[in-house]
């Protein structure tokens, strides 16, 4: 069985071996302070707060240390435009060039090394830009269908007026 050390940020019990804390991300420097045993007695270099002696955390965590740095709250305009331009060009298509634009723009913040949800709102962008411009495909291909099916009635009905006014 494994021992279980005290996360000094956030107080939760970690596995000894643990190098950083799996509930907020903290790193655990010094994985030889704050051991509890199965039965979880506590060890004796900790303080009675239940935090080891040399690292009492003050009242604010230290964001620096965290796991999810003050860059994953912001998001990244060229990831938010990719995909917002997307979902526009699923509706306006203008000839394919929505779509285009939104797979440059999310490429674009891909690019940035952008991390977790901008990483996601890019590769939504990219994803949407190439639906967007597989459907105009289509309709290109069923506009030609129904170009073609129009030319010949209207050739059809030329044929039939011509037959009528020779007769």
């Amino acid at each position: 069985m494994q021992n279980n050390v005290v996360c000094p940020n956030c107080g939760n019990y970690v596995a000894a071996e643990a190098t950083t804390c799996p509930y907020c991300g903290v790193a655990l420097m010094n994985t030889n302070y704050g051991y509890y045993d199965n039965n979880q007695t506590q060890s004796t270099n900790m303080t009675s707060n239940n935090f080891p002696k040399e690292t009492i955390p003050d009242s604010t965590p230290d964001i620096s240390q965290n796991s999810t740095t003050q860059n994953d709250y912001v998001l990244e305009p060229l990831s938010l435009a990719g995909m917002l331009t997307g979902l526009l060009s699923l509706i306006v298509q203008f000839g394919g060039l929505t779509g285009g634009i939104a797979i440059v723009l999310s490429a674009l913040a891909l690019n940035k090394r952008v991390q977790r949800k901008n990483k996601a709102l890019a590769i939504a962008g990219i994803l949407l830009g190439i639906i967007s411009i597989i459907c105009f495909i289509v309709e290109l291909m069923y506009l030609r269908h129904t170009l073609d099916s129009t030319m010949h009635l209207l050739s059809s009905l030329r044929g039939l007026i011509q037959q009528l006014t020779n007769h």
